[in-house]
C-alpha cells in the first residue's frame, strides 16, 4: 500500500486563470492547446483542484522556446508546473 501522500489543493478560479495564460501563450505561438482532464469536472463542480492537465500539439522542445523559464521533465508527458498563489 502507498503512503498518504499531502498534495495542496487550489482554488479553481485562480488555475484557470494560470491555464487560460497558458492556453493564450501556446495558441499566440501559433499551437492548439485545450484544458483536459478532472480540472474540467471540478471546474463545472466549483470544487478546489491540484492539477491542471493542459494537451497541446507543442513538442517539448517549443514549449521550452515559448516558456524560458521552465525545466521541462525527461518523460514526455509529464507536468510542468506552476503554481497559485496563496491569495
Amino acid at each position: 500500500m502507498l503512503p498518504f501522500l499531502y498534495k495542496k489543493m487550489y482554488n479553481w478560479e485562480c488555475m484557470k486563470e494560470i491555464a487560460l495564460n497558458i492556453l493564450k501563450k501556446l495558441e499566440k505561438h501559433g499551437y492548439q492547446a485545450y484544458i483536459v482532464g478532472g480540472f474540467v469536472r471540478d471546474y463545472i463542480l466549483s470544487i478546489d483542484t491540484m492539477d491542471v492537465d493542459i494537451i497541446t500539439n507543442a513538442t517539448p522542445k517549443e514549449i521550452k522556446m515559448i516558456f524560458k523559464d521552465i525545466i521541462l521533465p525527461r518523460e514526455i508527458g509529464r507536468a510542468v508546473q506552476q503554481e497559485c498563489r496563496d491569495r
